[in-house]
């Protein structure tokens, strides 16, 4: 009896060491994948910071603002003369327009036509 009793001690004992590794090897799973998931969040988190302070400088040779129906309402480009930038009414016709020449800044405000109603232009010689 002495060696069934032992026998069966150390089959229980068995049985809670295996138990107790299960758990235990489950619980380093789980710290793993929380550990792999910060990680992640993390370098996905230091990647959106490095794109938002790239993102503060835009370079372009001209810019377009649409409305939500696609059509034209602002322009903003550099020609030959200097920058210039257009607004649009909703046909898409040009009605005021800011620029620098060589000459210096202008504003000008158009009607429907396209004709300009008021023009102010600072130039060298103060006349415009």
């Amino acid at each position: 009896m002495m060696n069934e009793e032992r026998l069966d001690r150390l089959e229980r004992e068995l049985s809670r060491t295996t138990s107790f590794n299960r758990w235990l090897l489950a619980r380093v799973g789980i710290c793993l994948g929380i550990m792999v998931i910060a990680w992640a969040f993390g370098a996905a988190a230091t990647t959106a910071q490095t794109a938002r302070t790239e993102s503060k400088i835009v370079r372009a040779k001209a810019f377009v603002l649409e409305d939500e129906k696609g059509r034209t309402r602002a322009g903003l480009t550099v020609s030959e003369d200097g920058p210039i930038l257009g607004l649009h009414d909703e046909s898409e016709k040009v009605r005021a327009l800011l620029c620098i020449t060589k000459v210096g800044p202008a504003l000008a405000l158009l009607d429907e036509n396209g004709k300009k109603r008021i023009e102010l232009n600072v130039s060298r010689t103060g006349r415009g």
